[in-house]
């Protein structure tokens, strides 16, 4: 019985012994390899997310940018082209004549300037009744050019006599 004792425990080294090597050259370098590849595959995973955000900011700032030309496009007709100062007067004494009111137009032009747009001083003078002053200078604000006014000062006369200061400024594009 004995012997079959000392059969039984040698079996179970035995068997323990395999069991170790097994785990030892077999088990354990493959759960390293899985952890490397699992530490590969999360790197990769943000190095991925790092693209794909970086890939929509670039189409997001492409389409922003196409935008932007786009309105880049119509702000440029609302500026006066260079060689057109006489046009956009012209069209301002027409205004004035649908409204029936006085208005002088008092720019400051400069000689020569290098830039692509330049902010013009504009004055206009408005004398006419009431209502038609206000109504000059509701139909400014409809006309293709942008006039942004910086200041109004109303003065009331004799007769309904209405006199308006406007002051602002215009953009030339050359």
């Amino acid at each position: 019985m004995n012997l079959k004792k000392n059969k039984f425990i040698i079996a179970i080294f035995a068997i323990t012994a395999c069991c170790a090597v097994v785990i030892a050259f077999l088990i354990i370098p493959n759960i390293q390899d899985i952890v490397k590849i699992n530490q590969d595959i999360i790197f990769q995973r943000e190095d991925l997310e790092k693209k794909a955000a970086l890939g929509l900011n670039i189409k997001q700032i492409s389409s922003e940018i196409s935008a932007m030309e786009k309105n880049s496009a119509e702000l440029n007709k609302m500026y006066i082209k260079s060689g057109k100062e006489l046009e956009f007067l012209t069209l301002l004494d027409e205004i004035a004549q649908k409204n029936n009111v006085d208005a002088q137009a008092v720019p400051q032009f400069p000689e020569k300037n290098a830039e692509k747009l330049t902010k013009i001083p504009l004055t206009i003078i408005i004398k006419g009744k009431f209502v038609n002053v206000f109504s000059y200078i509701g139909s400014l604000e409809t006309m293709p050019y942008y006039y942004n006014i910086d200041s109004l000062e109303i003065q009331e006369g004799a007769n309904d006599a209405t006199t308006a200061n406007l002051t602002g400024n215009i953009y030339l594009n050359r």
